[in-house]
């Protein structure tokens, strides 16, 4: 509802009602992104448990593990597949423990032997 001096006016349309200027309903600013596009790497060895990947990341998919790194650090460990590839989580790392690669292309580094899904690691399967 778009209210003027005189009252208000329906929210179909722009000035006096029956003007004919309709207005369709907003667009976001930005396409929201696809379920998954990244898939987040943690160096347990490197972590110092600082959290501040966990408190940057806008879509929640880490959290600090209850289990301890050899340095006696809680280390951070992914929960979800909604990684949307932002890479503030590897840019806030001061210890550079965290790496985000591409999910297009997981299937081929996990077959290569090159990677390792941790999240099937971290869920006991």
């Amino acid at each position: 509802m778009v209210f003027s001096r005189k009252g208000a006016v329906s929210s179909s349309t722009f000035g006096p009602k029956g003007s004919g200027h309709s207005v369709g309903p907003r667009l976001p600013l930005s396409p929201v992104p696809g379920i998954r596009r990244g898939l987040v790497h943690v160096n347990l060895q490197r972590c110092k448990g600082c959290e501040l990947c966990v408190e940057c990341c806008p879509t929640g998919v880490l959290q600090l593990s209850n289990g301890f790194n050899a340095a006696g650090y809680h280390y951070p460990i992914v929960i979800s597949d909604e990684c949307v590839h932002c890479q503030g989580c590897t840019t806030i790392c001061p210890d550079f423990a965290i790496t985000v690669t591409d999910a297009s292309s997981i299937p081929a580094l996990v077959s290569a032997g090159v990677a390792h899904d941790y999240r099937r690691t971290e869920a006991g399967t």
